[in-house]
């Protein structure tokens, strides 16, 4: 058992098993304050559930004909999302609606930023309109223009 260990002196080893027996339930002191009864037996399925009577005297789930198919409302369905991907779809379809290809093909390069005409510094064309494909990781700014490094 790996919780036995990482334990450098040995006496320790029966208290560690004694606790770790008490913990998974195996062992029902009789001054705990525990106040159902150790049956031994515990249901794996929440109690609502259980309530219901859909389930079989097993505990097994039912026939899934005997269920009722529930239709959700869009936004029911929005609702049962995290956050951030609600905010994510919202910009998906913002976007589309505004006829925005989301996730465009992806396309070579038509110039590099070092193909410049002489004008700028270290090769590097000022005043030319450019497009960035991908994602930046950081933006420098040294002295006048930013750069983005990828």
């Amino acid at each position: 058992m790996p919780r036995y260990a990482c334990y450098e002196d040995a006496r320790l080893i029966p208290k560690v098993g004694v606790a770790s027996v008490i913990a998974e339930g195996f062992l029902v002191l009789p001054f705990s304050r525990r106040n159902k009864a150790h049956t031994g037996h515990h249901p794996a399925v929440p109690e609502p559930l259980a309530a219901t009577g859909l389930l079989h005297h097993d505990g097994s789930a039912p026939d899934i004909t005997e269920l009722q198919q529930v239709d959700l409302a869009d936004d029911e369905v929005g609702r049962r999302l995290p956050e951030q991907v609600r905010v994510r779809l919202n910009k998906l379809k913002t976007l589309r609606r505004n006829g925005i290809d989301a996730y465009p093909v992806g396309r070579s390069p038509s110039h590099t930023s070092r193909t410049g005409d002489g004008r700028g510094r270290q090769g590097h064309a000022f005043g030319v309109r450019t497009h960035i494909a991908g994602t930046p990781l950081r933006r420098r700014v040294v002295r006048a223009p930013a750069r983005l490094d990828r």
